[in-house]
């Protein structure tokens, strides 16, 4: 089992890229000028292979709607999406992306679509992820 920690911590940080990040968070807002035709190979999403995804995607919202989730204020708005990226270390997969959309003060799961982000919203913060992880006992 591979479940995300309870206690897990959203930081900002000085690094220049998420490239540098085994774990991390991005943060987009919505652009109403924006309405790009962004295309793509689509690839089968690799939450299918990690059995504990929406086990871990219940873990994220809830932590996510906790006022110490971060560790500064940051100012959401309506439309705002926030994606999380964990190596949870399965073999044979990419890291495993997690989408949530700020609602009514609240953060809830939305279906990742990469070209959907890319034709309507712009990266405005990223951070790493820390305690991210359960211990194994």
């Amino acid at each position: 089992m591979c479940l995300i920690s309870d206690k897990i911590q959203f930081c900002s940080c000085a690094a220049t890229s998420v490239n540098q990040l085994k774990h991390y968070w991005v943060w987009y807002r919505f652009n109403k000028e924006k309405n790009l035709m962004v295309m793509g190979e689509v690839m089968l999403p690799n939450f299918i292979l990690n059995p504990d995804f929406a086990k871990n995607k219940e873990i994220l919202k809830i932590r996510l709607n906790q006022k110490d989730a971060f560790d500064t204020v940051l100012d959401f708005k309506s439309k705002d999406l926030l994606k999380i990226v964990i190596d949870h270390a399965i073999p044979h997969t990419d890291k495993t992306t997690y989408l949530f959309e700020y609602k009514k003060d609240n953060w809830h799961s939305k279906k990742y679509d990469t070209f959907y982000i890319a034709s309507h919203y712009d990266e405005k913060e990223f951070g790493k992820i820390k305690n991210t992880l359960r211990k194994e006992k």
